[in-house]
């Protein structure tokens, strides 16, 4: 996804912390401003919690005689095209929150990029598991927090560079950080050509507010969104605005994004889209030729130079808002229903009925799920009251009813199960570890799972029955199951247990299908050919490589 391509032999020295954290900036006559500590340096320079090895370290940049000088041992540096990364599983203050599964943040720029070549990540211990069906939920994990490591994170927004090298946010000539002042937490403001505020008007059942929101409006970033969502009027790409520090600002809207890679809250499928590509394109550090200057008083030789690229072509097959339009993008999940409604469309992701009631086949990944629209504890903000009825609850309690994510505005949406209510599997399709799980509690709907499954929705009007051992069970719940399918030249082959099918788009075709000594009954609705086979190859992560971000 991301390459660095080697170009020179020049290290990266990350530098040694200095002692009380007084520092003084030097500017030499090449332009260049190095960092050097007032008082020497600390015994132990760390990435957070973890000391960084002297291997690894620069040596002391302070003063001698009121002259610029380093002292002590160096270390051979980070290679050019190289990352180091601390992972840990420690069970740390930050991890006390029930609802933290890990952080990251870098910890060492490059001299001359600002790239983050040095970044911390802890996956917090009870939140880990390496059971079959929580491993691919942990790498998951661990791919989003080193997104942030790598830079995707509030603190490196000012130090984004344009495509030729020059810094995005203006610098101070005397120092050469960011120029246009820190916000409370002490992190640089970044300049509107990196992230900008726009209001948006934003309408509920009983509300009209004016939303004032951040966006990216970095170029590449900007593009894909465009594309992504069919919206060339598009005035930046939302950032998330709820969730705290540490939520907030720092990752795309969850509303819009729900299981792209670096959306605000978790996802047991997370795509790693064009979105999160383009934004490492958009820093400067991956996206173009850069001429290093060496600080003089390093002995270094000539300048480096390295050419650093970003693969769009990797990323993964992202169906959440495919060209859902602008009316989706910046509306609010009200509004789009009702205007939906009013042409007698889909109101796809949303919904509006409670989740017994409304289980199927999801329109963006290869899963069944339900409606999250619940009773809450406690009356609804009116700005995220989006119902003026709700089909068995009454007008006293429709306050109450909201989607269960804060991320996502409280907007309903069919989510998948994770896992199934009364088992342990989940209802992604393509999900290959669900098999002997669903295998070993009785797999009364015949399900397959892999990555040749698709999801299928029931015809309601023919209730699915399993018989085993002359016994005959209901299967009422879910409405939908994953089963094995085949894009031919004449439509799509469904297979349940040892029954293959074809299946006309739309088409309810009768099931009487048998597997160890379990008979499924039952009617199905084909999916379309084109939605079920235009992103027949998606290759879905159970695995991470060495190479996965960084090649």
């Amino acid at each position: 996804m991301v390459s660095v391509y080697e170009l020179a032999d020049r290290w990266n020295e990350p530098c040694r912390q200095c002692l009380d954290g007084q520092t003084s900036y030097v500017k030499w006559p090449n332009g260049t401003i190095g960092i050097y500590c007032n008082k020497g340096c600390e015994n132990i320079t760390r990435c957070f919690t973890e000391p960084i090895p002297d291997n690894y370290l620069n040596g002391c940049k302070t003063f001698v005689a009121n002259k610029p000088s380093i002292q002590g041992s160096r270390g051979s540096g980070i290679p050019p095209n190289g990352y180091l990364v601390f992972v840990d599983a420690s069970a740390t203050e930050p991890c006390q929150s029930e609802d933290l599964l890990a952080y990251a943040l870098a910890c060492q720029l490059e001299f001359g990029t600002d790239r983050p070549v040095a970044g911390y990540v802890n996956m917090c211990p009870t939140q880990l598991s390496v059971k079959p069906e929580d491993v691919r939920s942990s790498i998951s994990t661990f791919i989003h927090e080193m997104a942030h490591a790598l830079g995707f994170s509030s603190t490196s927004y000012a130090f984004l560079r344009e495509d030729d090298g020059t810094p995005r946010t203006p610098r101070d000539p005397q120092t050469n950080l960011p120029a246009l002042g820190q916000d409370s937490d002490y992190i640089y403001l970044a300049s509107k050509s990196t992230v900008t505020k726009v209001q948006r008007i934003w309408v509920s059942a009983v509300s009209t507010t004016i939303r004032t929101i951040d966006v990216f409006v970095l170029p590449s970033v900007l593009a894909e969104a465009r594309a992504h969502y069919n919206c060339p009027t598009m005035d930046g790409m939302d950032l998330e605005n709820d969730g705290g520090s540490g939520t907030a600002f720092v990752h795309f809207e969850k509303r819009i994004t729900e299981d792209e890679l670096m959306s605000g809250s978790y996802s047991k499928d997370s795509y790693v889209s064009s979105l999160t590509l383009a934004y490492f394109k958009d820093t400067g550090w991956f996206s173009t030729r850069i001429d290093l200057n060496s600080d003089i008083t390093e002995n270094q030789g000539a300048p480096g130079s390295w050419w650093y690229n970003v693969n769009m072509s990797m990323a993964q097959n992202w169906r959440f808002g495919k060209n859902w339009g602008c009316d989706f993008v910046q509306l609010s999940c009200y509004e789009y229903m009702k205007r939906q409604l009013a042409k007698n469309n889909p109101i796809t992701p949303y919904c509006n009925k409670l989740s017994s009631t409304d289980v199927k086949c999801l329109v963006y990944d290869d899963a069944f799920g339900s409606c999250d629209l619940q009773r809450q504890k406690e009356k609804v903000p009116g700005e995220n009251q989006y119902f003026t009825s709700i089909d068995g609850v009454s007008a006293s309690d429709l306050p109450y009813y909201a989607g269960g994510s804060s991320l996502s505005d409280r907007c309903p949406i069919h989510r998948p199960f994770e896992p199934v209510t009364g088992y342990k599997y989940t209802s992604y399709c393509r999900h290959i570890e669900n098999q002997d799980t669903i295998d070993s509690q009785n797999n009364y709907a015949l399900q397959y799972f892999g990555q040749d499954s698709i999801c299928v929705n029931h015809d309601t009007y023919a209730p699915w029955i399993s018989i085993v051992g002359g016994f005959y069970r209901d299967i009422s719940f879910p409405y939908a199951s994953c089963h094995k399918y085949n894009c031919s030249s004449v439509g799509i082959e469904l297979q349940v247990g040892q029954q293959v099918t074809k299946c006309s788009d739309g088409e309810s075709i009768p099931i009487n299908a048998y597997s160890n000594n379990i008979n499924a009954r039952g009617l199905v609705l084909c999916p379309t050919c084109n939605a079920a086979c235009s992103h027949r190859n998606i290759v879905i992560l159970i695995a991470l490589p060495a190479n996965y971000l960084l090649n």
